[in-house]
């Protein structure tokens, strides 16, 4: 196990990754893409500091907090409305399985129509 090592910046990376060398050359802790890095800074920072943050960093933030919540789906919590409407997609779906379209048709006509 690689242990915390000094990127050129003086930082330091919760995975031991030099992040002046992996992550480009910020002075900013989120600038490393791991999760872990980013609780870890996120235990150092004030909302306001995220929000003066360059936009890409926010939206790597963004996608860390978006991968953190995808890998526990069971603790999402659906509204009424949620469920119901969910319900009736699914009963619409048995009914018929041949409405709709299938993902990789879906995508197409996204990636046509921009």
């Amino acid at each position: 196990m690689v242990g915390p090592r000094r990127g050129r910046l003086g930082t330091v990376c919760a995975l031991g990754a030099n992040r002046a060398v992996s992550c480009g050359p910020s002075t900013s802790p989120l600038a490393c893409r791991a999760v872990p890095c980013y609780i870890l800074a996120m235990k150092h920072i004030s909302v306001a500091d995220v929000i003066a943050l360059p936009v890409a960093e926010r939206l790597r933030l963004v996608e860390a907090i978006w991968d953190s919540i995808a890998e526990v789906p069971e603790q999402l919590e659906l509204s009424p409305a949620q469920a119901q409407e969910l319900d009736r997609r699914l009963a619409a779906f048995e009914k018929d399985p041949t409405q709709g379209s299938p993902w990789q048709e879906v995508r197409a006509r996204l990636e046509r129509t921009g």
